[in-house]
């Protein structure tokens, strides 16, 4: 099979597509391209840049493949193509839209190449040992958030006179892979709810990697994760560089998850998948929609369970960023608009895995036929229908003072008339030692909701079942949201009905440049009016705060 791959505006691009091209078998033979003007005959073309479709090739007896990192930028295109091959969040959300599941490839965002990513001690044949003479590493493109992070790095580095090594250069996989060899810890942030691609090729060296708290990927899966935060940084840096032999044994739990869940490199799986799913069949001729006109919102779904069985919810429904802040000793957990149990299920994985206490978990939620199915599907141990914003007769007829170790609320407040008024009943039901965690938007901080009301002059509402949901931040605008907050007015809300914030982490949406400028140029004039600009770009990109809280006065029914 003849595959085209590009368009590449550089020698790089092509010589890694020559380069991966070595490992596949003899029945691929692999094109490179870098324009319109000279895309080569082959039974399948991929489009490896956004920004190119070759419309005038739709004539010809071809499959056409998308290979998409920004998927919601290029929606009234995707039609036109026979398969999507995106992120993890692009085909969870074209799915959700109506793209049939056959129609749907995750690509993933990492992968590794053995004849570069190996341990150092461990080269390939012919290939020498190094040593790990760099203490931190990081390597990547730089952005606001991430150059906040590297400040802290290389101020650490200063003050311990650590050896710090920062690139912000391109993508140069050879160099990088080298670095991450020598590196004994290398840091990174994610990006689109996955683990960045360096994080996995430095995983797959042999480096510890340290990605922040709240990535999506890592939850969703098994990967020995090290957490960082942003006032923990230099502290869990120094913890690492002096516990030599327990960062040994965490970053060979990495590289041998990278080595089983990544095994080749990106070129030689998504080959692979194509010739699967495309075989070469000849198209007539002038057709200029052919195998893709099905495709789009409006095409059927296949009728096929994306989840494991038929009792696990969709890593969606998982929650998992809040579930993670639940205490691991909490056993007795009430969940407040528990949906159809999706968190309970997790956190009674997590505990059938030793990971965590058992739990007894009590589900309340306004819709019965979800809950219905969560006390069926026994995710919940009971559960009751109830209006949140009448918390009284619940409180009152079903649940015990003291009897409680958690209380969950994800994305409840916001939906609620009076949120101070349930906060401040669930404090008699605690017990001493017991806590809430809550997930609320960031409504009106979030750089996109910013953009549609400054420059659109709007303030468009999503309503669910009508209209397509594009992920954030279609769901900050939620039609039933009644009230909206920033992360002081979160801190606000919970200290005046008598909490104290103990964790906090934070979800975030894509990063694109279009976004970044704006928030530039909005952080400009906030700082001529007397604002804080750092304020504002901290939270552009947030899309939900996610906080746990525990009781610091006790207040009476």
């Amino acid at each position: 099979m003849k595959i085209a791959i590009g368009p590449f505006d550089n020698s790089q691009g092509a010589d890694w597509v020559i380069h991966g091209a070595e490992s596949l078998a003899p029945e691929f033979e692999i094109l490179a391209f870098a324009s319109s003007v000279d895309v080569p005959r082959a039974e399948v073309v991929v489009n490896w840049s956004p920004e190119y479709y070759p419309l005038a090739e739709r004539g010809s007896a071809r499959a056409f493949v998308a290979v998409l990192s920004d998927w919601h930028v290029n929606l009234p295109d995707l039609s036109r193509f026979d398969l999507i091959a995106t992120d993890w969040n692009g085909t969870r959300k074209l799915r959700e839209m109506g793209y049939p599941e056959h129609k749907l490839l995750w690509l993933r965002l990492a992968s590794h190449d053995p004849r570069l990513h190996y341990l150092s001690d461990q080269p390939p044949a012919g290939l020498q040992p190094n040593e790990r003479d760099i203490d931190v590493a990081f390597c990547g493109r730089p952005s606001p958030h991430r150059e906040s992070l590297l400040n802290q790095v290389r101020s650490w580095g200063e003050t311990g006179g650590r050896n710090v090594h920062i690139e912000t250069t391109p993508y140069r996989r050879g160099h990088e892979a080298e670095v991450y060899r020598r590196a004994k810890v290398v840091v990174n942030w994610s990006v689109r709810g996955e683990l960045n691609m360096r994080t996995f090729e430095a995983a797959a060296c042999g480096a510890l990697t340290l990605t922040e708290q709240g990535n999506m990927e890592a939850l969703r899966t098994d990967y020995p994760v090290a957490w960082w935060g942003f006032s923990l940084l230099a502290d869990q840096l120094d913890y690492w560089l002096t516990h030599d032999q327990e960062r040994l044994s965490l970053a060979l739990q990495q590289h041998a998850w990278a080595q089983r869940e990544r095994p080749v490199d990106h070129l030689s799986w998504l080959c692979r998948e194509v010739a699967e799913r495309l075989p070469a069949t000849d198209r007539p001729a002038n057709v200029m929609k052919p195998a893709a006109q099905q495709s789009g919102p409006n095409a059927p779904l296949e009728q096929r369970d994306a989840t494991p069985s038929t009792n696990e919810p969709t890593q969606d429904q998982q929650r998992r960023e809040v579930a993670m802040l639940v205490p691991d000793s909490a056993q007795h957990i009430l969940d407040l608009g528990c949906n159809v149990g999706g968190l309970a299920w997790w956190l009674k994985q997590q505990a059938l895995a030793g990971n965590r206490a058992e739990v007894f978990i009590t589900g309340v939620d306004a819709d019965h036929e979800k809950l219905d199915l969560a006390v069926r599907l026994e995710r919940l141990d009971r559960g009751f229908v109830a209006d949140l914003d009448a918390p009284e007769r619940l409180i009152a007829e079903e649940l015990e003072p003291e009897s409680l170790d958690c209380v969950v609320m994800a994305d409840v407040l916001e939906h609620l008339k009076s949120p101070d008024l349930m906060l401040q009943r669930l404090h008699p039901l605690l017990k001493k030692d017991g806590c809430i965690v809550v997930s609320i938007p960031n409504g009106l901080l979030n750089i996109a909701i910013l953009h549609d009301l400054v420059v659109g002059g709007d303030f468009p509402y999503y309503r669910a079942g009508r209209d397509p949901f594009l992920g954030p931040p279609s769901n900050l605008r939620t039609y039933d949201h009644i009230r909206w907050y920033t992360a002081e007015g979160v801190a606000r809300l919970l200290r005046e009905n008598g909490y104290q914030h103990e964790h906090g982490a934070v979800t975030k949406m894509t990063e694109s440049d279009e976004m970044t400028r704006f928030a530039d140029d909005l952080a400009d004039l906030v700082q001529r009016h007397g604002g804080n600009p750092d304020a504002l770009k901290a939270a552009a990109y947030v899309c939900q705060f996610v906080i746990r809280a525990r009781p610091v006065r006790r207040l009476a029914l």
